[in-house]
């Protein structure tokens, strides 16, 4: 688990119905997540795990802060609500992206040279 948002960081999801992409906490619609877009707002919502269709649920979206937004913040919600307002959801499943590789599938070859950087470690040094 220690490794899970190194590797979420390393692609994106492709919104399907919605189940199993984090609203705030995933790259959904962006390729950096709602949360390090608006932090002041995340840093104030109640539910930071909540799923996509969770929110897009209802009208108006089912999202709920701790205090009142005004100012800054309410500026910074109407362009979140401007982001997602056309977002449609299907009856696919979502589907995570691999970014490291040029056909979005994961191998343990291209994590393995993100993580240690471009060059690869002999394997007669490993031994």
């Amino acid at each position: 688990m220690k490794v899970k948002g190194e590797f979420l960081s390393m692609g994106r999801f492709d919104l399907g119905d919605g189940s199993q992409v984090r609203f705030w906490e995933d790259s959904w619609i962006r390729p950096r997540p709602l949360k390090s877009l608006f932090p002041t707002l995340y840093n104030i919502v109640r539910r930071k795990n909540a799923t996509i269709r969770s929110v897009l649920a209802t009208t108006p979206l089912n999202v709920a802060f701790r205090r009142s937004l005004m100012g800054a913040n309410l500026r910074a919600w109407h362009e979140v609500v401007a982001m997602v307002v056309d977002v449609q959801l299907t009856n696919q499943r979502d589907r995570f992206v691999w970014g490291l590789h040029h056909n979005g599938l994961y191998s343990v070859n291209s994590m393995y040279r993100t993580l240690l950087g471009t060059q690869a470690i002999p394997y007669r040094t490993l031994i």
